[in-house]
């Protein structure tokens, strides 16, 4: 199996020292803007994706900061170039004005609002936290599941798929079947057939979280289950019956704003047959 969570020590060392470049941006503008929620932090293979709203803002990866000069109006391809290639000089005043651009430029506006929503803040010392976000576990298959989340208290980790209710994926073809069912069954199958690796692997990624953000998180230990998930936001109304019986999912509003608790769609999941917690929740 292709799926890893992991970067090379020296490129972990030079983030964590000030006196370089990259080190010195991290220090001083990414970690802060991670802590408290405004960036989204996910560790690839031996690279870093930094997410504003539905959209990749930055890339570390080989020992320096990347961005995609389509998302700012420099090309038309996306790919990646060096920061300085992108962002014009003193781009650091301007830190703010970048990440409204890359939030706004790509993306359904409604996936975007529910994803920022639940950005982490660790400086919350929340107990429940988005660990990574669309997490492909075989590199054959395009499918990638938007959430897994962390009890940092039952040290149990869950993938959870996030739609809309106007995401044509949850409706129903004539045939009477959804797309989003084949999509969570896929999932499952992949997550049965690599659950321990999947928990080694978030173990590591948890411990070079604490190294670069100064964390002291708890180790993960296992999944809740192998079964993913599925959150729906918007209206339960607009939600076919059949649907709702068949995948359970946990249904949220986000109009006029998400206010739905992270905690919440974790007590959602974590249930036994007869709706009360189950108790590593």
């Amino acid at each position: 199996m292709a799926f890893k969570r992991q970067l090379q020590e020296k490129n972990i060392e030079k983030l964590l020292d000030r006196n370089t470049e990259e080190g010195g941006i991290f220090a001083s503008l990414i970690r802060p803007l991670v802590m408290s929620g405004q960036l989204f932090m996910a560790l690839r293979v031996d690279e870093i994706d930094f997410y504003v709203g539905g959209n990749r803002f930055l890339n570390y990866r080989g020992g320096s900061f990347r961005a995609n000069p389509n998302v700012f109006g420099k090309s038309d391809k996306d790919t990646l170039w060096e920061i300085v290639k992108v962002f014009d000089p003193g781009w650091e005043k301007t830190l703010f004005h970048l990440l409204s651009v890359c939030y706004n430029r790509s993306g359904e506006q409604k996936e975007r609002k529910i994803m920022q929503a639940y950005f982490p803040a660790f400086d919350r010392g929340d107990r429940v936290i988005v660990l990574d976000r669309e997490v492909r576990i075989n590199d054959g298959d395009r499918g990638k599941c938007d959430w897994l989340l962390y009890d940092t208290d039952s040290r149990r980790l869950k993938f959870v798929e996030v739609k809309t209710d106007c995401n044509r994926e949850i409706k129903r073809h004539r045939d009477g079947s959804f797309d989003v069912v084949s999509q969570l069954e896929k999932y499952q199958l992949q997550y049965e057939k690599n659950e321990m690796e999947i928990v080694e692997q978030y173990q590591n990624y948890v411990k070079i979280f604490n190294r670069l953000l100064g964390l002291q998180l708890p180790i993960p230990e296992a999944l809740a289950d192998t079964r993913a998930g599925l959150a729906i936001f918007g209206e339960k109304s607009q939600i076919d019956e059949e649907l709702l019986r068949l995948t359970d999912p946990y249904v949220g509003a986000f109009e006029p704003a998400v206010t739905a608790s992270i905690d919440e769609i974790w007590a959602h999941f974590c249930k036994n047959s007869d709706g009360s917690r189950q108790n590593i929740c």
